[in-house]
């Protein structure tokens, strides 16, 4: 099945939403509050992936998890971790290495640390030091969370102009909610699986402990009922666009979502599927109920890279219908953003190849039985001439 694959920054662009993971850049300071384990890999791996790729240090710090179950998943993923590591690109230190290094957790210490562990990235000829650390540690008595809350405010007076960037991981199943509540408010930015937001209940460092707080916050969360509002607004935009080129095409046009979810399909889906636009909106994963299950890894893996900026055209995918048989689709991906370049989901144009394929195929055919047939004369003629 051919896919063409190419980076392209003619995306659609629309009004307001959130960024991708992979558009943070050194001097952000973003924490991941996750329930599943697959909600931290669609956060953290394309994260430590893209920091490789990009040729920055990279340190990630383990403590719930092993340093082989993070390497294991970055091989998962498609990317061997072994040359990164053999050249000090890629770390994976502990706890005790990074904030016990003294034997207690001391926040000053460990800004110090990543100050003069960015130095010496830079110094070594990478663009950046990237860092991700697993939390959990705080839970195990070594700390208190007024410490850990004051370790989170000095990292916003650290990361700003630096070439340093960080993902913090709260394991939201283990911490106390009122302690990540607190986190929430020390992140500038939220990572919700492979989305990421500007925290609405961020309080800048220098007012945080000051009686200025409540107003700092009470301004983040107007504004972010502004943007909520916007949102709405783009929503609905994007949907009219949507049923405008619905008229004027044979093609099924979807818009998915962020979160993988479809939020609008026009009325061709069930010319070609059977399944009318309301049964597909209805679908709680429509990849399981649509696409030939061969296909659906590949499917799922290009609708990511979508999501985060990749300009996919000509997949072909074997689809099901609603009555039990199988097709094929032409699909192109195109990500929508905002005038700020955040992520709205993605644009999906699919067009049914059927015909095409049998005809491929049936010709394919006729060339393997001329062959055949050559091949036959070519020994009967050998075997009479000898």
């Amino acid at each position: 099945m051919p896919v063409t694959i190419s980076r392209d920054p003619s995306v659609t662009v629309l009004a307001h939403g959130p960024r991708t993971i992979t558009d943070i850049r050194a001097g952000d300071h973003v924490c991941c509050v996750y329930e599943t384990e697959a909600e931290f890999r669609t956060t953290v791996m394309p994260y430590i992936r893209q920091g490789l790729e990009h040729g920055e240090k990279v340190v990630y710090i383990v403590d719930a998890r092993t340093g082989e179950t993070i390497l294991g998943y970055l091989r998962d993923d498609g990317l061997e971790p072994e040359p990164f590591l053999a050249r000090g690109q890629l770390s994976i230190l502990s706890r005790d290495d990074t904030y016990l290094r003294g034997g207690v957790f001391d926040p000053a210490a460990m800004i110090a640390l990543l100050r003069a562990e960015t130095d010496l990235a830079l110094d070594q000829g990478y663009g950046a030091l990237r860092v991700t650390g697993e939390m959990t540690w705080a839970l195990r008595g070594l700390t208190n969370a007024a410490d850990l809350i004051r370790y989170e405010v000095l990292l916003n007076e650290f990361f700003p102009g630096s070439r340093c960037l960080a993902i913090c991981q709260y394991d939201r199943r283990r911490f106390d909610p009122g302690l990540l509540l607190e986190v929430l408010r020390t992140h500038p930015y939220v990572a919700v699986g492979p989305v990421v937001c500007a925290s609405p209940y961020f309080v800048p460092p220098t007012s945080f402990y000051g009686p200025e707080r409540p107003a700092a916050e009470l301004a983040g969360w107007m504004r972010c009922l502004a943007e909520y509002r916007q949102d709405e607004d783009t929503a609905l935009g994007l949907a009219e666009e949507l049923r405008a080129i619905a008229d004027y095409t044979v093609d099924w046009e979807t818009w998915i979502g962020t979160d993988g979810k479809i939020r609008w399909v026009n009325p061709a889906i069930e010319r070609i599927t059977g399944y009318s636009a309301a049964d597909v909106l209805a679908m709680p994963d429509f990849i399981q109920v649509l696409i030939v299950a061969e296909d659906r890894d590949v499917f799922a893996a290009l609708l990511l890279a979508a999501q985060q900026g990749t300009r996919v055209n000509n997949h072909e995918v074997r689809c099901w219908r609603k009555d039990g048989s199988a097709f094929w689709l032409g699909v192109s991906w195109q990500s929508i953003r905002d005038l700020r370049g955040r992520s709205l989901g993605v644009r999906c144009s699919a067009r049914d190849i059927t015909s095409r394929k049998r005809a491929e195929a049936a010709l394919e055919q006729v060339r393997a039985e001329l062959g055949e047939a050559q091949r036959i004369a070519h020994v009967g003629s050998w075997r009479w001439s000898g």
